[in-house]
């Protein structure tokens, strides 16, 4: 009895054990009229987290995005694991009238090459 005791207090740990939590995706956002950025998130983020971090990327607030993922609209208390987001398939990021990007027109300013 008593060695079967000492077996299980060895076999407890002080350190985290490996857990099975899901890993981090690279995900490609496709900006319509703009361009394209890759950002690593873990399937459990909020999707209005995942727009923060997409924000610092192509310059769009937050509240002007709309994240479309395999023709579905992701709704920001969402998380991503909600609609299974493997990384295989872009998300387009959409953005409203809101944006100055939009401002004067539907294409972004053309820039002078010298």
């Amino acid at each position: 009895m008593a060695a079967a005791l000492v077996e299980t207090m060895q076999a407890l740990s002080l350190t985290p054990e490996e857990t099975s939590s899901p890993q981090s995706v690279t995900m490609l956002f496709k900006v319509s009229g703009l361009t394209t950025f890759e950002l690593e998130v873990d399937p459990a983020t909020a999707v209005r987290d995942v727009k923060k971090l997409a924000a610092e990327m192509c310059n769009i607030e937050p509240e002007h995005m709309r994240f479309i993922y395999k023709d579905q609209v992701l709704k920001e208390s969402d998380s991503l694991e909600n609609y299974e987001v493997d990384g295989k398939a872009p998300v387009h990021v959409a953005f409203t009238a809101g944006h100055g990007a939009m401002l004067g027109g539907g294409k972004p300013a053309k820039t002078e090459q010298g």
